[in-house]
């Protein structure tokens, strides 16, 4: 996976190395893994974005997904 973000989310690129994860279980393994000061920094960033994130990703079609999607949706996503 290509660790760039699109443009409009660089002020996450830092959180793409460690937590952004395709695989579910691989999140869950990080999710749980993580200490809570971890997991509420990771939160503390990611939230004030998940609205943009959500209607970025909504803007394609999810039978194709492109790079770009996937990588803010595995870096925002917590399932």
């Amino acid at each position: 996976m290509n660790t760039s973000l699109p443009p409009e989310f660089s002020i996450l690129e830092h959180l793409v190395a460690d937590w952004a994860i395709e695989d579910g279980h691989e999140r869950y393994l990080k999710r749980v893994n993580s200490s809570m000061d971890e997991i509420q920094a990771f939160y503390d960033e990611v939230f004030p974005q998940a609205a943009e994130a959500v209607a970025y990703i909504d803007k394609f079609d999810y039978s194709e997904p492109l790079p770009e999607m996937s990588r803010i949706y595995a870096t925002c996503s917590t399932r």
